[in-house]
């Protein structure tokens, strides 16, 4: 695999679990309608498992070589992707999330999207740039200023506007109501337990999004939003959300689960000795903790306060570093392993 590499909707890799693609929702959104098509593609063509990305993709596994090309063009069908293979690999804006949803948005934002999407499929050079390069717009709001896992960030406040290095690293998870200053109304942020759910949690929160009539944004930190929430509508979401299948969204900015980022692990990866997410599921610690398959570290290239690295079906413990650094202990048991994060 050559470096910067990652899969794409016309790119699949092989997995422990099948060939696994990416989609990237146009401007960071699905209707509630895209949000169906996609989970009914997902499970059709796919296992029915939807994972979400540093750089606010949706990743869907278990596809095989015969279902790769029809789940393509139910994207391209749903206003997903592009149907040009050349044009949908020079898709690397990352778009607000929110963006025409908070008002406290830079007023530019929408047309500074517009020019550097425009410039980036106008330029076939730019095809051979990194598979992994991402854009990202910060155009401040309830969002502003969060820390993304991108190579550059394209800013403005409505009166300047520059570029800087992305540090790389991600914010917090942005969960539970998020009000838009004063106006009684903000956006509402679910995540999935370690960025991972069944077609079937996308179906109900599209249900949901279609009765408020409001879309799903799908951000850089493992969260999907819902826009135009009232105050008042807080708890209905709230008791829409705990209807969903399976382990549900994390609505609690307080969770501990949101503390942990956990690679899927063996056997759904062939590169991952342990089942790095189903271990994931047992901590609950006060600090980052990144518990990866294997000492690539896919699901957190960053620093984390402690990292459990997957060897030959044991653990290797890293302390404030990333999964390929030197680990302070060596082929542990889990049940071993977690006496150092608790």
């Amino acid at each position: 695999m050559k470096r910067g590499w990652c899969p794409s909707l016309y790119a699949p890799m092989a997995s422990g679990d099948g060939l696994l693609v990416r989609v990237k929702p146009p401007g960071a959104r699905l209707t509630p309608g895209q949000a169906l098509a996609f989970a009914e593609a997902c499970g059709r063509f796919g296992n029915g498992v939807v994972e979400l990305t540093q750089r606010g993709n949706l990743q869907v596994r278990g596809l095989a070589t015969g279902t790769v090309g029809p789940f393509a063009a139910a994207m391209v069908a749903a206003g997903l992707a592009e149907a040009d293979p050349a044009l949908e690999v020079r898709r690397v804006v990352m778009a607000p999330v929110l963006l025409g949803d908070d008002p406290g948005m830079a007023g530019d934002a929408g047309e500074m999207v517009a020019g550097l999407e425009a410039a980036f499929l106008a330029d076939e050079r730019l095809a051979g740039l990194p598979g992994k390069f991402a854009l990202a717009v910060d155009a401040g709001g309830v969002l502003g200023g969060r820390a993304v896992a991108a190579d550059l960030v394209a800013w403005t406040d409505g009166r300047a506007r520059g570029v800087s290095v992305a540090c790389r690293d991600v914010a917090a998870a942005p969960v539970g109501f998020l009000p838009y200053g004063e106006t009684g109304v903000g956006a509402f942020g679910c995540a999935p337990p370690f960025g991972q759910m069944g077609a079937g949690d996308l179906v109900r929160l599209a249900e949901v999004a279609g009765r408020l009539g409001t879309v799903i944004w799908v951000s850089a930190w493992r969260t999907l939003l819902l826009g135009q929430i009232g105050v008042d509508g807080v708890d209905r979401v709230m008791a829409a959300l705990g209807e969903c299948p399976g382990p549900g969204f994390i609505t609690d900015a307080g969770d501990a689960r949101l503390q942990v980022t956990a690679c899927p692990g063996g056997p759904a990866c062939g590169s991952g000795s342990v089942a790095a997410r189903r271990d994931a599921g047992r901590l609950r610690p006060s600090v980052p903790v990144h518990v990866s398959g294997c000492a690539k570290g896919c699901a957190h290239p960053g620093v984390a306060a402690w990292t459990l690295v997957g060897r030959e079906g044991l653990y290797d413990v890293v302390r404030d570093g990333r999964a390929g650094d030197a680990p302070m202990a060596v082929g542990l048991a889990f049940e071993d392993a977690m006496g150092f994060v608790r």
